[in-house]
């Protein structure tokens, strides 16, 4: 299987909830945003899984398209 690493680039808390009240992890599942380590966030999402394939199909493809050019 081909790495998808990305320098620079991991997703925070591996995708899970976050209470962007007081700052503490929630939980697994809850609609929240995508945090990735470079500081770009996705829409929100409803579940961790839906945040792990944000990171991994969408923004990570997106940079990798740019540094192509």
């Amino acid at each position: 299987m081909k790495s998808n690493r990305l320098k620079g680039h991991a997703l925070r808390n591996k995708g899970h909830a976050m209470d962007t009240g007081k700052g503490a992890w929630r939980g697994i599942n809850g609609p929240d945003v995508a945090r990735c380590t470079c500081g770009a966030t996705s829409d929100v999402l409803n579940s961790t899984y839906a945040r792990q394939k944000w990171h991994r199909e969408t923004h990570k493809p997106a940079l990798r398209a740019v540094e192509e050019r």
